[in-house]
């Protein structure tokens, strides 16, 4: 299959964002249904750390809320430098709002420790965050 034919561009003013056509998505769900767990752990985190990059701030803020949330500060101190600890400390502990700076300053390899972490904790959540990722992608992001 050519990859050209694979992937929709959104147009030009949009995100550029590929946007899966329906054989290539039913694709990425039979092999992902077909690979062991560890293989669809690694997977989940890519796929949420690839639509967190390619999302706006506005985004991301949301999809690092939800990650955040059913995290204790033992193990947010834990994962990725405790840097999402920092996050939720300064943002107040009884109220969880995450700045566009904390967005900003928050690396992929520290949201893919933070993804793998919560996978553990709470499949709810990431099943949150697909959600929100897959509305906000039919919006292309908006």
């Amino acid at each position: 299959m050519n990859p050209e034919e694979s992937l929709q561009w959104l147009p030009s003013g949009e995100p550029a964002v590929p946007v899966l056509n329906a054989p290539l998505a039913e694709r990425v769900v039979e092999v992902y249904e077909a690979a062991p767990p560890g293989i669809r752990s690694q997977m989940l985190t890519q796929l949420v750390v690839m639509a967190f990059t390619s999302a706006p701030a506005t985004v991301r803020k949301k999809i690092l809320e939800q990650l955040i949330r059913p995290l204790g500060l033992l193990s947010l101190a834990a994962i990725a430098g405790g840097i999402s600890a920092k996050i939720w400390l300064h943002s107040g502990w009884q109220s969880l709002q995450v700045q566009i700076e904390d967005v900003q300053n928050l690396n992929a390899s520290d949201l893919a420790a933070l993804v793998d972490h919560v996978q553990q904790v709470s499949i709810e959540t990431i099943a949150s965050v697909a959600r929100l990722i897959a509305v906000r992608a039919g919006g292309r992001f908006g």
